[in-house]
């Protein structure tokens, strides 16, 4: 019989006189002891470390030339492969242990070698594979060796998949969220931004961090809030432009989607306001409401003012981009309702696709103005930011109950469902050594998914029915699991 020994063909030096391999390995047995009862209580068994010895003799004139070579031959720092020429498919994973005499007669030496083998079983040369048939929910796996083995489980992702479950009679291991769903439902519209301008409504706009769109406009002064709506609390001061007053911004919240940014949009605010001491002719007021983009660039807004101090009325403006339309003006059809009178009303600007509409509506008269226009320049382009301003000319009067209630910003979605990222994506590795307690995705360590109540199991002699889970949502992941079968 031949020996080889860490890839050392052992028998090159020695003939080998006699191997024992045994049936089994030692066995231990646990019992226990109840008082009063006979006898002792049966609790399992394992089995303990194997021991192969080895007898041999050798022939050679030089003895000490076959010491040398065989010592460095088995002086090896962790158990390797031990293989005996009568099974050349097996292998025991062995080291030596303890001494390693020789006996020297004459020209003829004998001795023996005790091969100490920590796992008490040969390992079968080549792996066993089992793998799930596609719209199957378990494989049978088929252990034909004598003792228990470990299997390990490979599992190649189709698709995103939050969970995975493999489960056996003699255990189960739980990955990933059970309830982890794909995608939720996106809602047609949601407003980003929902001020009620009633005490602490304004508390988390910005103030005078934008410029208003106007070219002779400036940020100046400042607002106050109370229980009904904000005002002017002061112009504050001119200078190069020469018209000036507060300036509210305000970013859009973070949507269902994670974006704080919209491609579809509507804004909507409340304003009333009312000639200084009733002497609507003097008045020299403007207000806007608008959007910025993305890159703080002006996206689109409405204008309303009066710049004329012999006349009572308002021009409305309407713009996309930095250019104002001045054919969108229409005066003393929306404000001049009477020089005594309150002007109640509401701006609505929609953007949908490459279509922006502006709506100016008084609810004293029941008039309504509206334009339309078309830019897929400007279509392109994602609002952020809303703003609203409020101000008047040099020193004239301006409007001092010039006041808003309400400003809203609705994101309209054109996608209804919304992604969620998972553990497990298209193309992802997963593998689960049941021996070493190991798992890996994509070759990294991985253990924050692995739920506690998961245990690692071995296959038993014969055959064994793994069950394999998933998202129900997912496609089918390829899953596989390979082992070595073992013998005593």
């Amino acid at each position: 019989m031949n020996i080889t020994f860490d890839g050392n063909n052992l028998s090159t030096y020695i003939k080998v006189t006699q191997v024992n391999r045994g049936i089994i390995p030692e066995r231990e047995n646990r019992t226990y002891t109840i008082p009063k009862k006979s006898g002792v209580f049966y609790d399992g068994y394992t089995y303990k470390e194997k021991v192969i010895p080895v007898e041999f003799m050798i022939v050679n004139t030089d003895l000490n030339a076959v010491r040398r070579a065989l010592a460095s031959m088995l002086d090896v720092e962790a158990p390797a492969q031990l293989v005996f020429s009568d099974e050349p498919n097996y292998y025991w994973m062995a080291v030596p242990d303890g001494k390693v005499d020789l006996e020297e007669i004459l020209k003829v030496g004998t001795g023996s070698i005790d091969f100490l083998c920590p796992k008490p079983w040969a390992y079968k040369t080549g792996e066993s594979e089992f793998i799930l048939a596609p719209s199957q929910t378990k494989l049978t796996a088929i252990n034909n060796g004598s003792a228990p083995t470990s299997p390990k489980f490979t599992v190649n992702f189709a698709s995103d998949c939050g969970f995975i479950g493999i489960t056996s009679p003699q255990g189960i291991i739980q990955l990933g969220n059970k309830i982890a769903v794909d995608a939720i439902p996106v809602p047609k519209s949601e407003k980003l931004i929902e001020s009620l301008f009633k005490g602490t409504g304004s508390a988390s706009w910005a103030k005078n961090t934008f410029q208003p769109l106007h070219f002779n406009a400036q940020a100046s002064g400042t607002i106050y809030e109370s229980s009904t709506d904000i005002k002017v609390d002061n112009f504050g001061t001119w200078g190069t432009k020469e018209w000036h007053g507060p300036v509210l911004s305000k970013e859009l919240a973070v949507d269902t989607l994670g974006l704080n940014t919209a491609d579809n949009w509507e804004v909507f605010s409340k304003f009333h306001c009312r000639s200084y001491g009733g002497d609507a002719v003097r008045a020299l007021a403007m207000m806007e409401f608008g959007v910025f983009d993305d890159t703080g660039e002006y996206l689109a807004g409405i204008r309303m003012g009066d710049s004329m101090s012999v006349t009572a009325n308002v021009g409305i403006g309407v713009f996309v981009g930095k250019n104002a339309d001045s054919n969108g003006r229409e005066r003393a059809q929306m404000w001049d309702v009477g020089k005594y009178d309150w002007f109640n009303g509401s701006v609505r600007i929609t953007k949908m696709g490459n279509n922006f509409n502006f709506e100016v509506f008084n609810y004293s008269t029941n008039r309504k103005f509206n334009k339309t226009f078309y830019s897929e320049a400007l279509g392109a382009k994602k609002a952020k930011t809303a703003y609203l301003f409020m101000g008047k000319y040099k020193d004239e009067v301006g409007y001092n109950d010039m006041s808003v209630t309400h400003f809203n910003f609705t994101k309209h979605h054109t996608e209804t469902m919304k992604d969620i990222p998972n553990i497990f994506s298209n193309g992802d590795e997963l593998v689960i050594d049941n021996e070493t307690g190991k798992v890996t995705l994509n070759g990294v360590p991985y253990y924050s998914g692995l739920d506690i109540g998961s245990n690692f199991f071995p296959l038993k002699q014969g055959a064994t029915d793994i069950g394999f889970i998933y998202s129900s949502w997912a496609t089918q992941p390829t899953f596989k699991t390979t082992f070595q079968e073992r013998y005593y």
